[in-house]
Parts: C-alpha cells; sequence; structure tokens
C-alpha cells in the first residue's frame, strides 16, 4: 500500500524526478569534495614526512630549491616552478594527443 501511495505522488508531483536528478548531484558534488579533501591530506602528510626527512623544500624532479613564496602559497608542492611547468605541458601534451 505504501508503494502504491509513493508511486501514486511521484506521478501526481512533476518535480519528483527532478528532485532526485538533484539529490544525485549534491551526493556527486559531496562525494568529489570528499576525495578531494583526502588527496589534499595525503599531499600534506607526504609533505610533513619530508621535512622529518630533510627533503623538504627540494624539488623533486632537478633537486633544486623550491621557491619559499611558492611553497607559502602550496606547502605541500614537490615541485620548483619550472620542472612544474615542463609536467603541465607534458600533461597537456598527452591530453590533447600531441608529441614532442
Amino acid at each position: 500500500m505504501l508503494v502504491a501511495l509513493r508511486e501514486f505522488q511521484e506521478e501526481s508531483d512533476p518535480l519528483a524526478s527532478r528532485r532526485d536528478f538533484r539529490s544525485e548531484g549534491e551526493s556527486y558534488a559531496i562525494e568529489r569534495a570528499r576525495r578531494s579533501s583526502e588527496a589534499q591530506l595525503v599531499a600534506v602528510r607526504a609533505a610533513l614526512e619530508r621535512v622529518q626527512g630533510r627533503a623538504y623544500g627540494i624539488c623533486a624532479d632537478c633537486g633544486n630549491a623550491i621557491d619559499e613564496r611558492r611553497l607559502k602559497l602550496i606547502p605541500e608542492a614537490t615541485l620548483c616552478m619550472s620542472c612544474q611547468w615542463k609536467a603541465e605541458g607534458a600533461r597537456s601534451m598527452r591530453s590533447s594527443g600531441r608529441r614532442n
């Protein structure tokens, strides 16, 4: 009986399916935010490990010092700006299908 009542309410309420869609969209946004937060937490923990290992502020690619201003903005940074630009350029080229 409750199922029949619920079906009747949904049929008589044209916005019911939109509310369901919105709920799914909200759920997706929440899940995406949670994953992003978890990824950032992993990055911060890795930065703390680099501090303890005295590797914090050293570029993982070239071994040069990461600019202090960059570290203030992005404490979990593992690359200097030059290596970051190279990495982003390579990533951009891979996603667009271009080759060097």
